[in-house]
């Protein structure tokens, strides 16, 4: 290789409401769920382009307790800064899908407390949500929630 010619990264920064992010799960999960993907025309493909697939292949399991999710919820009601997620581009079955690289364990608490899988815990800086689901929040507070803005570095 000439040494004037270098491989050179240039991720794209994105930045997803927790509501965008909630929505491409989904289609990344019907995705995956999805029996005979060879059949979709190319409208469906589009469809699901930029689905978010949280667990890919090379990804350790989901092992966040959910004291820790709760944490990342509290963060986000209270204006602490959430590190960005890193994600790479590649396909599933001939669709555009994001892989998580790095945050998986963020998106997932995002997803799954945006989908009443947990009651907040152990909340040191709001008491008052502690026991609370998603649905039990105030229309502020979910507001605040699913509006909260998440950068992403997206590998192409």
């Amino acid at each position: 290789m000439d040494k004037d010619q270098r491989f050179i990264v240039s991720p794209q920064t994105i930045d997803f409401s927790i509501s965008n992010i909630v929505e491409a799960i989904d289609k990344g999960n019907a995705l995956l769920a999805l029996d005979g993907i060879d059949d979709l025309s190319e409208e469906e493909r589009l469809n699901y382009s930029d689905s978010i697939i949280l667990k890919p292949s090379y990804q350790r399991d989901y092992r966040a307790t959910v004291q820790d999710e709760s944490s990342l919820i509290e963060s986000i009601l209270v204006g602490i800064p959430i590190p960005p997620v890193f994600m790479s581009s590649t396909r599933y079955r001939g669709v555009q899908v994001l892989d998580v690289v790095d945050g998986q364990h963020r998106l997932n608490a995002f997803y799954r407390f945006r989908n009443g899988k947990f009651q907040l815990q152990e909340l040191p800086l709001i008491d008052g949500l502690n026991g609370k689901d998603f649905s039990e929040l105030s229309i502020e507070d979910k507001e605040r929630f699913v509006s909260h803005k998440l950068s992403a570095y997206v590998f192409r």
